[in-house]
C-alpha cells in the first residue's frame, strides 16, 4: 500500500508550505516584458512540480518499482521546457523522469503527467478524451481547460497572482487521489456536461 504523500514528515510539510508560498508569489500579468514572462513560467513550473507531491497515482500505473515517471508535453513552449528541467531535478516520487515531447496522440495514456499548452486549444477536447479514465495528471495553463476535463489548470488572476483550479471529477475518473490540502487551495471546477 502506497504511503500518502501528505504524511506528517517535515519534508511533506515543507512541500505544502512551498506550494502555499508560490500561491502568493505574483506571476506576470503583463507579457510585454521578457523578465515577467520568465518569472511567470518559473512559478508555474514550480507549481506543477509541487502538485506531484500531493497526488497519488495507482500502483498499477507503474509497471515496476523502478519504472520512470513519464512526463509528456503537447504543444511545447517555454513552460514545457522549464518543466523538463524542474521535474528531472526533483524526481517525483523518487523516480527518474522520462520526458516526451513531441508525443503521439496514441501515447498520451502512458504519461503520468501531461502538460497541454495553450497552442492546443483547438484539440483540447480530443486530448482529454484520450486520457479520460486513465491515471494521467493533465495540467494546462489556458482559460477553459479545466472545464474541458484537464485535471489542474493554472491561471493568473486579476491581481497578477498565479492560482490554480481543479476538475476533481477528471482526477477521480482516472484513479488519481488528490490530497485534501491541495483541493483546499484550489478553485474547484465542475466537469462540463
Amino acid at each position: 500500500m502506497a504511503r500518502s504523500p501528505l504524511g506528517s514528515s517535515p519534508s511533506c510539510r515543507r512541500a505544502l508550505a512551498l506550494l502555499v508560498t508560490f500561491a502568493l508569489v505574483p506571476g506576470a500579468g503583463a507579457v510585454a516584458e521578457d523578465r515577467d514572462r520568465e518569472l511567470e513560467v518559473q512559478v508555474k513550473a514550480e507549481f506543477i512540480d509541487r502538485f506531484t507531491r500531493f497526488v497519488e497515482w495507482p500502483a498499477s500505473s507503474f509497471p515496476s518499482g523502478d519504472a520512470p515517471f513519464v512526463v509528456c508535453a503537447v504543444g511545447g513552449g517555454m513552460l514545457a521546457e522549464r518543466l523538463r528541467d524542474v521535474l528531472t531535478r526533483s524526481r517525483p516520487g523518487g523516480r527518474s523522469v522520462q520526458f516526451r515531447t513531441p508525443v503521439a496522440d496514441a501515447q498520451l495514456g502512458a504519461c503520468h503527467l501531461l502538460y497541454v499548452s495553450g497552442s492546443e486549444r483547438d484539440r483540447i477536447v480530443d486530448i482529454v478524451r484520450r486520457v479520460r479514465n486513465r491515471p494521467v495528471l493533465s495540467v494546462g495553463d489556458s482559460t477553459g481547460y479545466a472545464l474541458h476535463g484537464v485535471v489542474i489548470n493554472l491561471y493568473v488572476d486579476e491581481t497578477a497572482f498565479v492560482r490554480f483550479e481543479i476538475n476533481r471529477e477528471a482526477a477521480l475518473s482516472g484513479g488519481l487521489k488528490l490530497s485534501a490540502r491541495l483541493l483546499s487551495l484550489a478553485r474547484l471546477v465542475p466537469a462540463r456536461e
